[in-house]
């Protein structure tokens, strides 16, 4: 495939954005990519006039509006099927917030293009996330054992391959969806990205992360460094994301395709966070208690939107 040939098109969900911040990831997304979807999940009525505004500039731009929030996933999946109606050969995602090099989509496609050449089967490629706040590199996961590492690629290697990929950033050839499937939007929010490759791995594809490719993102509210074993940074956000956290890493041991370390690895990670939480997170007794309604609603199947009356 030459590269006149490719049809890209970036999803990006919105919920009430930092509208100056925004105005930078369309302008720094729009000369990538053909086409532009933004799917609105129920934002202020100034903010969506704000986006209809920034849309209007462009036939390339388009804007989906949902009346409420219905979640992160729910959001890709709109764009991407409408990515794969207008017959695009990639669907890229980004999130409101995540500002991508100038290059970023060229660095993506030259690692896909090369590992399809060798007849490898890629399910995405993903870019470096790079923390606007600290400006630390973020690695990509692998997992050894039971334990859960970040890697970098090699020096001579331009990518690595990844246990799974965080969304945004994320290129896939719109070919592999209908082998794989959409994205789980029972989900909600969290663990969205990693289910989803899960499903892809069980089918044989395999995901790889760029190391030219770099993506200015913030994971988490804030950023805090806390020493267990080593010094770590650890992202954190409110306690509501505790217990979709929670919630949906159980979903996903019960019923997404992996192997059994995977699960132990998965448990174990839980573990770590629910400690980073009680000994760094504040307010701690209402993380607390919302990682443990999460863990009885993952249990449940409950699925969807976390509502004030849903506490049993």
């Amino acid at each position: 495939m030459t590269a006149a040939s490719y049809r890209i098109c970036a999803v990006i969900v919105t919920y009430e954005p930092d509208l100056p911040l925004f105005a930078d990831v369309i302008a720094a997304i729009s000369g990538q990519v053909q086409e532009v979807i933004i799917v609105d999940n129920g934002s202020a009525a100034c903010c969506r006039a704000a986006l209809g505004e920034i849309v209007r500039v462009s036939a390339h731009r388009h804007l989906l509006l949902h009346e409420d929030n219905q979640g992160i996933a729910a959001g890709q999946n709109r764009g991407i099927t409408l990515s794969r109606a207008w017959g695009c050969t990639h669907t890229l995602l980004l999130d409101q917030d995540s500002i991508p090099a100038a290059d970023m989509v060229r660095q993506l496609l030259m690692v896909e293009s090369g590992l399809l050449a060798r007849g490898i089967k890629v399910g995405a490629v993903g870019a470096t996330a790079v923390d606007r706040r600290t400006s630390t590199r973020a690695g990509f996961v692998r997992k050894r054992g039971m334990l859960i590492h970040r890697c970098t690629p090699p020096p001579r290697e331009e990518h690595i391959e990844t246990d799974f990929l965080i969304s945004s950033g994320t290129l896939i050839r719109t070919a592999v969806f209908k082998d794989t499937g959409l994205l789980n939007d029972g989900y909600f929010i969290d663990h969205v990205d990693t289910e989803w490759c899960f499903r892809a791995t069980h089918k044989g594809y395999r995901l790889f992360g760029s190391k030219k490719a770099l993506l200015s993102h913030s994971l988490g509210d804030a950023v805090i460094k806390i020493w267990f074993a080593r010094w770590r940074e650890v992202p954190q956000h409110n306690p509501l994301r505790n217990y979709y956290t929670f919630r949906n890493t159980i979903r996903m041991i019960y019923h997404t395709p992996m192997s059994a370390s995977w699960r132990l690895a998965h448990c174990y990670r839980l573990a770590m966070f629910f400690t980073f939480c009680l000994i760094a997170g504040k307010p701690r007794l209402l993380r607390l208690k919302m990682m443990l309604l999460g863990l009885a609603h993952g249990v449940k199947g409950v699925q969807g939107i976390f509502t004030p009356d849903r506490r049993t």
